[in-house]
């Protein structure tokens, strides 16, 4: 089937650290990995586990820009649900991988 963002759920979001959170001088602050989740077993979509993480060339290369390398995905097929891990991020392709 076909990659929907309707489908795709962003589980958490780890910011910049700003003043509201008593970041002191000197500190690094930089956007950490988000955490998502994509629930491709509906009715419209019904895509395996399979496919979502691999067996569909660049399901989710409609997310590029969105989804970034590092960030966490729990994808759940019609079959089985896992974490995944982006691994490559590029124009039109989008790897996940084993969650490190």
């Amino acid at each position: 089937m076909a990659f929907e963002f309707k489908h795709l759920t962003r589980v958490e979001q780890t910011g910049n650290l700003d003043k509201s959170l008593n970041v002191k001088s000197g500190m690094d602050s930089e956007v950490g990995p988000q955490k998502w989740q994509y629930n491709g077993s509906n009715a419209i979509t019904g895509d395996t586990h399979a496919n979502l993480i691999g067996g569909v060339a660049n399901y989710f290369a409609a997310a590029y820009g969105l989804l970034n390398v590092g960030d966490e995905l729990y994808v759940t097929g019609t079959d089985t649900s896992g974490p995944r891990q982006v691994t490559a991020s590029s124009v039109g392709i989008l790897t996940l991988g084993a969650f490190a």
